[in-house]
């Protein structure tokens, strides 16, 4: 009966594992870098503001570009560049209204929200 009983709650906490493990990768940069492979249809480039996690480098093979400030990041949308940004849930606080009103399409990574600007028309 003991070994049964251990046997059972072994199992329990290997998939209760597995289940942080999966939830864990939604909120990685790694689902952001994903994401970004996937929807970037005519090679848009994926940018941080301010600095780029060492974990998104290492996915993105150091072609994740950076913005160092928001005039940069409002020459490049007012420019027309289609590109996605991961911004931290504390740049998301500092960006002007009018310059968050030209992302769209955001999705959540853990403290990162992935968005789209001048997405290419299909």
């Amino acid at each position: 009966v003991f070994g049964l009983l251990f046997t059972s709650l072994l199992g329990l906490g290997a998939v209760g594992f597995i289940g942080l493990t999966d939830e864990h990768k939604k909120i990685s940069t790694e689902a952001l870098v994903e994401k970004w492979t996937r929807e970037a249809k005519a090679n848009e480039p994926l940018y941080f503001y301010r600095w780029i996690p060492q974990s998104t480098k290492f996915y993105t093979q150091g072609t994740a570009r950076l913005f160092k400030t928001i005039p940069d990041i409002e020459t490049a949308i007012g420019s027309g560049q289609a590109l996605f940004i991961a911004l931290h849930e504390n740049e998301i606080r500092a960006m002007p209204e009018a310059l968050f009103a030209q992302l769209s399409n955001p999705e959540q990574f853990g403290r990162f929200t992935l968005y789209e600007a001048n997405k290419p028309k299909p």
